[in-house]
């Protein structure tokens, strides 16, 4: 998870697919508190939360 975090922190332009790629592999790794956070960080940077959000928290 490391080196996605810092791949994800290193992009330019983020979109909803790349947060829920994130958000699904810190739930995948029983880090569900982070996904959520990262879900909130999404939400104040005006990238509306979709269906395969939440099927990945």
């Amino acid at each position: 998870m490391d080196d996605a975090k810092r791949i994800f922190n290193e992009m330019r332009n983020r979109d909803v697919v790349s947060y829920n790629t994130l958000i699904s592999g810190f739930a995948a790794h029983g880090q569900g508190m982070e996904a959520v956070k990262l879900m909130m960080k999404m939400k104040d940077k005006f990238i509306e939360p979709n269906r395969e959000t939440y099927i990945g928290i």
